[in-house]
């Protein structure tokens, strides 16, 4: 049943890593998913060559029998959940990808290990769009970095994430344990698309400390910046949950910059006025806790 629900979060996204953020996995997970379907039925499903990617003839069929088959079972599944008390539906999460691909991966986790019965849909998109996505009802919340003040959002505060200065680990910057900014002057660096939030805040760190860096890529796709770090292209100034994994592997490393204490904030938001059905309900009450506390009760 996984199979299918991937295929059809791909085929209503035409987008692998937004049918991966869907589903909680890799891209190349979906993508090895898609080729063992192809491979099952001998025939092409997906369109590769078309941006976004669309469906083949066979594809378009295959999709409607998927959607029937799921579509029942999700019936069947909440018809077997209410014998046991179960909280059933779904909770549908917009956000920007360095926030719902990272830092709120331990709150899914621990959410679905309590309520296994719920379905939860994230989707990774620019702040502007996730606000919209929440304001049309396409989604229950919505995350974003820096949120303004909005009069049909209802915001709640969730976390700082620290902005640490990133680099290659052979990078002359790479030894001092906190990099003063007036180091970064003129250095290559690799930068948030200009109508980013985040983009916004470091442009404004950067006036204020009167620094000018030259400035090589312009991304709106963190995975594709850190890749241009890995490379030693450029320098970057990222959010600390985003560049973990990459830490844990020495691929990367990241200096705190030595003026002070660089964050942005991350807030929830609503539309305003939204009633919330159970499973929303408990799935902002759970944001409510702080994230150390749940990563500790995952490793319990």
């Amino acid at each position: 049943m996984d199979q299918i629900k991937i295929f059809c979060d791909l085929a209503e996204t035409r987008s692998f890593s937004k049918s991966a953020a869907r589903n909680l996995i890799s891209q190349s997970a979906v993508s090895q998913q898609i080729k063992n379907i192809e491979l099952q039925f001998k025939l092409q499903l997906i369109d590769r060559t078309c941006r976004p990617l669309a469906l083949t003839q066979a594809g378009e069929i295959f999709y409607q029998g998927c959607k029937n088959i799921y579509n029942q079972y999700e019936e069947m599944r909440n018809q077997l959940a209410s014998f046991s008390h179960q909280i059933t539906g779904s909770v549908t999460i917009a956000g920007i990808p360095s926030i719902v691909l990272y830092l709120l991966q331990p709150y899914i986790r621990f959410y679905l290990q309590h309520h296994p019965n719920v379905r939860l849909y994230v989707e990774p998109m620019r702040a502007n769009q996730a606000i919209e996505t929440v304001l049309t009802d396409h989604a229950d919340i919505g995350m974003v970095a820096s949120p303004k003040a909005d009069r049909r959002l209802d915001i709640m505060p969730f976390y700082r994430e620290k902005l640490l200065l990133v680099m290659h680990p052979k990078h002359p910057l790479a030894s001092r344990k906190k990099v003063p900014i007036k180091s970064i002057e003129l250095q290559p660096f690799i930068h948030f698309e200009k109508d980013q939030p985040t983009r916004k805040l470091i442009d404004k760190i950067f006036r204020q400390y009167d620094i000018t860096v030259k400035s090589i890529m312009e991304l709106d796709n963190i995975e594709t910046m850190k890749r241009g770090i890995e490379a030693n292209v450029g320098l970057s100034i990222l959010p600390e949950p985003a560049i973990k994994q990459e830490l844990q592997a020495g691929t990367l490393i990241a200096r705190p910059l030595a003026e002070e204490d660089f964050s942005r904030t991350v807030g929830i938001v609503f539309r305003k006025g939204k009633v919330f059905s159970e499973p929303v309900t408990r799935f902002v009450n759970l944001l409510k806790k702080p994230l150390e506390t749940i990563v500790a009760q995952l490793e319990t």
